[in-house]
């Protein structure tokens, strides 16, 4: 697939400007209080903990130091979150052996539980006001199995799951699910805010967005931004991702599009605005298309620091023959 120049400016801009951080024009409100305790993340979480566990079952034949690696490694801890620890002594040349173990568990993002263990991780999830902490012990000079890079594959899932708990929603709206091989492929980038407070935004264009296509940078070409007013069935509909979704489709995409209100001053690509509660900006992209059928994933980032996250979207579309 063809990239279009504008690839440069994205990675310069994803650098520089990443480091702008969330700015509320209003105090903080009641939705941003802790949700260490939501039974909703409780289960979230203990069913990542859970794949963590059965892909280290499934990578048991690979590597003899798991040997003894079972149901008796995984348990609980007094928060009810799902921990696994696991310790062994692996054999050295010359009959001697040395240690190798691990822990992983989920606790308040403002524990040190773990901080003086040697090798020592945290993977926060600063809206959920918790993390994943533990250490992983082992042979420097050895090729083992190494609970951080099964932990490494579920970063991206919980920052997508935190989403809906962002003052700003970043959503990604394709014109269809299903495009031809070489046809360009249109979508609508929405970033609304769903806070009860005002927030200082950076206009959707070239510095404020970045995008990838199947995991590759994809650069755009971009249309107006447009300011749109009204998003209360939206913002009534926070807590369910797919009523979001069929929320947003119908103000904003296709036969319904008539039906927004459009604020007659334009914000200017790059410029920043206060985007008030129950506001969003819009624009359009087109990109170059596919030259063979396949399944593509687009993922976008809006390029604002929400305490350690950024807004984020995706969307799968099928190119077919």
């Amino acid at each position: 697939m063809k990239i279009p120049r504008l690839i440069i400016s994205l990675f310069l801009v994803y650098s520089v400007f990443g480091q702008l951080s969330y700015c509320a024009m209003a105090s903080a409100t009641s939705e941003e209080v802790t949700r260490a305790n939501d039974p909703e993340a409780l289960l979230k979480i203990n069913t990542v903990v859970q794949e963590i566990y059965d892909g280290i079952i499934a990578a048991k034949p690979k590597f003899k130091e798991l040997a003894t690696f079972g149901e008796k490694n995984l348990t609980k801890n007094e928060g009810g979150f799902l921990t696994i620890t696991y310790e062994t002594e692996v054999p050295s040349s010359g009959g001697t052996t040395f240690p190798y173990k691990f822990k992983l568990d989920v606790e308040p993002i403002k524990a040190k539980t773990y901080v003086s263990h040697n090798g020592y991780f945290n993977y926060t999830m600063p809206l959920l006001d918790l993390q994943f902490s533990g250490y992983m012990i082992k042979h420097p000079l050895r090729r083992q199995f190494d609970i951080k890079t099964l932990l490494d594959q579920f970063a991206e899932v919980m920052a997508d799951y935190q989403q809906q708990f962002m003052p700003l929603r970043f959503m990604i709206l394709p014109e269809k699910d299903t495009y031809q091989v070489r046809e360009p492929i249109r979508f609508k980038v929405i970033l609304a805010n769903v806070s009860a407070h005002n927030i200082l935004v950076k206009g959707l264009g070239e510095s404020s967005l970045y995008f990838t296509l199947n995991r590759d940078v994809w650069g755009t070409q971009s249309g107006d931004v447009k300011m749109v007013e009204s998003l209360t069935p939206f913002q009534q509909a926070i807590r369910d991702q797919e009523a979001v979704a069929q929320q947003l489709r119908s103000m904003f995409g296709g036969q319904s599009q008539g039906e927004t209100t459009v604020v007659g001053k334009r914000t200017k690509v790059g410029d920043q605005t206060i985007l008030r509660a129950n506001e969003a900006l819009t624009i359009d992209f087109v990109g170059a298309g596919y030259k063979k059928a396949q399944d593509v994933e687009i993922r976008g980032i809006y390029q604002l620091n929400i305490k350690g996250l950024r807004p984020t979207g995706h969307t799968t579309l099928k190119i077919v023959e």
